[in-house]
């Protein structure tokens, strides 16, 4: 083929190149038959067309066709790439390759160039116009395939890294387990920085598969800190809440960036290829970042790979938000915590005091025969046995939060300790009569005060949730494990919605009437732990009407 046709057809692609796209693109749209959300993407995708037939026509006088192809695939590979990011199906990439083939030959008919070629000059244009075209389809093919191993493996990471973040609420110990799974899955480097209370950079983690460079990098950061003021990376990041990707570090790059010669070199060193910077929010306002870096592998990062690192950092940004409100929760119940330990320990004097006036001035008015006064004693003396309780449960609520309750474990009789409790009771408890039924004939290794303490609380509640019946039950039975006890009353009961909260702290039942009983709801809570504590377990049956029924089993050694 002379070189002066081969001129003449390369001046005509690239003449015409724009209009060869349109009427590639053109032809496209119709057999899409204007699906709009398709056509316009269509259009934004082959306007890239144009490019490649200018590179076809750059490309037509290479005598070694190989050598052609090869220089080719360089051309098109970041076609291939913007295909794949603009959301264009396989199917449509290579009917648009198809297409714009088409339209080249149909120009170059209209144009009247096809019949000055000779057969063979013919034969060989065409030979390599499809080559060309084979390169750009089959390149495009190669890069989906590839793009969707990295979608499915951004996707595996995620899974991975999500799991992974739910699972503590130490979120700087979380942090760098995440930093740890990039490596070497999605990067070469991988860091996350947070500010600090006082605005200050730190950096939470630091992975890379080599331990040696991990400890170079942190060396480099204590000598190096982040300049605050940098325009590009972590600060910018920090300033914008805006994610950074660089698919390509160039030289110009690193130049900028290092802050000396020495620096500059130690960068070179490392042979940094791409990254993307991700932000860290807490409450709308960028509080971190996550970096990603590859070096050795020479990946290149796109927007698929950036949208990945950017829902880690949206997950990223909950877990830190959920740990910060938990460790914020916990300080407020450990404050609580310890205004009821004292405010406890400061009440039972008072109160003490004021029992044992009242003690003595009931005794001197009953010398004196003052019935009014000894019945207003009476239940003034009721009313701080009450209140002592109470602020003995205050008392054992804050020993079980802190886990300073103690047990005095000691071999006791398990049917006399019940009926000891029961005989105190049923001396208050004047409107029920309670009744053992059953023994266990067993002797148990425990606390006898605490388990007395759990019997005393739930046949007192069956009094007071039973207000219009006459009878407690109070049943013991055993096995060669455990032994038993169920109290039954027949009162207001409880519906189902209750029964799995009953044990919680400070939770209370309310009646029919929408009312409640009096007392915090710290009982049953106390009662369940002790039991707990002693390896047994506590369960409740209820039935609205009818009343409830409350076991505790407790192994015998």
């Amino acid at each position: 083929m002379s070189q002066k046709t081969i001129v003449k057809i390369q001046r005509f692609l690239k003449k015409n190149a724009d209009a060869i796209q349109k009427l590639a693109t053109k032809h496209h749209k119709e057999f899409l038959r204007g699906e709009k959300s398709r056509t316009d993407l269509i259009e934004k995708y082959q306007k890239s067309h144009s490019r490649i037939i200018r590179e076809i026509a750059n490309n037509l006088d290479i005598k070694d066709l190989k050598r052609g192809t090869k220089l080719f695939q360089k051309i098109v590979e970041q076609f291939a790439h913007e295909a794949v990011q603009n959301g264009l199906t396989i199917e449509e990439s290579v009917d648009g390759t198809i297409f714009l083939k088409q339209a080249i030959w149909k120009k170059m008919e209209n144009g009247k160039l096809l019949k000055e070629l000779t057969i063979e000059e013919y034969h060989k244009i065409h030979q390599v116009i499809d080559r060309y075209c084979y390169v750009v389809t089959s390149k495009i093919a190669f890069t989906y395939h590839r793009e969707f191993q990295n979608i499915e493996g951004n996707q595996s990471y995620l899974a991975e890294a999500s799991k992974i973040l739910s699972s503590s609420l130490d979120y700087q110990t979380t942090l760098n387990t995440i930093a740890t799974l990039a490596v070497p899955h999605t990067a070469d480097w991988c860091a996350v920085d947070i500010l600090d209370s006082d605005g200050v950079l730190q950096q939470v983690a630091i992975a890379h598969k080599n331990p040696k460079k991990i400890k170079w990098a942190k060396e480099f950061q204590k000598k190096r800190p982040t300049d605050m003021n940098a325009k590009t990376g972590v600060p910018n990041v920090l300033r914008t809440g805006k994610s950074e990707l660089y698919p390509i570090i160039t030289e110009e790059m690193l130049v900028a960036g290092a802050r000396s010669k020495k620096e500059l070199k130690l960068i070179r060193g490392i042979g940094f290829t791409s990254a993307m910077v991700v932000p860290i929010f807490s409450q709308i306002k960028p509080i971190g970042a996550i970096t990603f870096v590859t070096a050795e592998t020479n990946k290149h990062y796109n927007q698929g790979d950036l949208a990945m690192a950017q829902e880690l950092g949206m997950r990223a940004s909950m877990a830190i938000e959920n740990a910060r409100l938990y460790k914020g929760s916990q300080e407020a119940i450990t404050l609580r915590d310890d205004f009821i330990s004292v405010a406890s320990h400061e009440l039972k004097t008072p109160v003490t005091s004021v029992k044992m006036f009242t003690q003595v001035l009931k005794k001197h008015s009953e010398q004196i025969g003052d019935v009014k006064a000894v019945n207003h004693l009476s239940k003034m003396d009721k009313q701080l046995d009450k209140l002592t309780e109470l602020i003995y449960d205050l008392l054992n609520i804050s020993k079980i939060q802190a886990g300073r309750m103690e047990f005095r474990k000691e071999l006791f009789n398990f049917d006399d300790a019940v009926k000891e409790v029961i005989d105190v009771l049923q001396q208050s408890a004047t409107g029920h009569k309670i009744v053992i039924q059953g023994q266990t004939k067993k002797k148990i290794r425990g606390d006898e005060e605490r388990i007395g303490q759990v019997i005393n609380n739930l046949v007192s509640n069956a009094v007071k949730y039973s207000p219009k019946a006459k009878k407690v039950i109070v049943s013991l039975s055993s096995d060669k494990e455990n032994v038993r006890v169920a109290v039954q009353d027949f009162g207001i009961g409880m519906e189902k919605a209750h029964l799995g909260k009953i044990f919680e702290r400070f939770y209370r039942v309310y009646d029919t009437a929408d009312k409640t009983f009096p007392g915090l709801g710290i009982g049953l809570y106390i009662s369940s732990e002790i039991v707990k504590r002693h390896g047994g377990k506590v369960w409740v049956d209820s039935t609205i009407g009818k009343g409830s029924i409350f076991y505790v089993s407790l192994p015998i050694r």
